[in-house]
């Protein structure tokens, strides 16, 4: 039979005091969250810093470091933030959403050359289109269900000025978009 014993122990055999050096890293930065078009991949995230030693990668993809991360799916996404020592910090959930916005296709139009200028292509993504003049004043109104090809004609039927005109596209999930565009006539 083996006998037990206990033995007090007044100091500890060896202690560190020495402190992480990743316990105090806080990055410091911002984000912009460019949405991605609901017709093309076209979402993006820009990182602002003043720290020119961190790095940032996204899903923990550390073959891919940089600051603006270009052609994004809408969808959640993780940030990780590394400096120069190897310290890391995560942000997680960052949101690219869905945009109805689109780049029109083109910026000008000649109603005297061009029969009409196409506004929308699907028509269940809109609840109303109003153009615009430079005054801000509205010259034609379309809603969901109208034909989304404007002639250059105002709400009387009378061809608009050439001038600068802005469109506006209000969806259905509350989004709106204001484009320009230059009239010739």
């Amino acid at each position: 039979r083996i006998k037990e014993t206990t033995t007090p122990i007044d100091e500890p055999l060896h202690t560190t005091t020495e402190e992480n050096p990743c316990s105090k890293f806080k990055p410091n930065y911002s984000i912009k969250i460019i949405p991605s078009s609901v017709h093309e991949i076209t979402g993006k995230i820009i990182i602002t810093t003043n720290d020119n030693t961190l790095r940032f990668s996204l899903n923990d993809n550390r073959s891919s470091f940089g600051n603006t991360f270009e052609n994004l799916e809408s969808g959640k996404y993780t940030m990780v933030i590394e400096n120069k020592i190897g310290c890391t910090s995560l942000y997680e959930n960052i949101v690219v959403g869905k945009t109805f916005c689109l780049v029109l296709e083109k910026e000008t139009f000649n109603p005297t050359t061009e029969n009409s200028f196409l506004l929308l292509e699907d028509q269940k993504e809109f609840t109303e289109i109003r153009i615009y003049d430079k005054k801000m004043q509205e010259i034609r109104v379309f809603k969901n269900g109208d034909n989304t090809e404007w002639d250059g004609r105002n709400m009387n039927g009378q061809p608009v000025e050439t001038g600068l005109y802005k469109i506006e596209i209000r969806h259905s999930n509350g989004e709106r978009c204001l484009f320009n565009l230059t009239v010739f006539n």
